[in-house]
């Protein structure tokens, strides 16, 4: 992931903007310093959720700290303006920005994808079953898809109660992975406020309800 120069289009400027001034005035909010930002950058470099983008670009970081609890919130850009390349302006202009939450859960997970069902899973799910599904919690299993490896099933269903599986499942569209204790979720619209708010609120519910590992 890059973290060179580059600025967001005024059109998600000022979305980007508006999703800053929430969480400046429901939590407590620090910018992450530039200097950190490779590290950052190396770190999400391990989530499949970024994968799937053209180009992905670290445009900003903060920690967001809801006591006793921090996240980190970033905004990664996936695409860029070609004519403003082209042309060799001092900054080029990023486009399709997406906003991520990043907690630590406190407990290792393994490695764990959620996201919405789709018609295509069910199909593929009579064919080979590769899907993680819930007795404790059928309703999850019919709106979400979660998938982990074979190893790490027993570890799931142990971990993931129906506590965790309902806050889940309170949220729409949420696409969710799960890299040994952090949990990191966004959703498939480019940034918007909306989603600000409500990516924030889950993220900071989820932790509360998970088994922790000893020690």
């Amino acid at each position: 992931m890059k973290v060179d120069a580059g600025v967001l289009i005024p059109e998600y400027e000022e979305i980007y903007q508006q999703c800053l001034d929430f969480l400046s005035e429901n939590y407590d909010v620090s910018r992450i310093v530039r200097q950190d930002f490779e590290k950052i950058s190396a770190f999400l470099d391990d989530f499949y959720l970024f994968k799937p983008y053209k180009m992905n670009q670290l445009i900003d970081a903060y920690f967001v700290k809801h006591i006793p609890q921090r996240a980190l919130y970033c905004v990664v850009a996936t695409d860029r303006d070609e004519e403003s390349a082209a042309e060799g302006e001092e900054e080029v202009l990023l486009t399709d920005p997406y906003q991520f939450f990043l907690i630590d859960l406190r407990t290792d997970m393994g490695k764990v994808l959620i996201r919405p069902e789709t018609i295509g899973d069910k199909i593929f799910e009579v064919l080979i079953e590769q899907e993680v599904d819930f007795d404790i919690h059928p309703e999850f299993s019919r709106k979400y898809y979660l998938y982990t490896d074979s190893e790490n099933q027993p570890r799931v269903r142990r971990k993931m109660n129906r506590e965790f599986l309902d806050v889940i499942y309170r949220y729409d569209d949420l696409v969710i992975q799960i890299v040994k204790n952090f949990m990191m979720v966004k959703r498939l619209q480019r940034i918007n406020r909306e989603d600000c708010e409500e990516l924030a609120e889950f993220i900071f519910s989820v932790p509360r309800t998970l088994e922790k590992d000893e020690g």
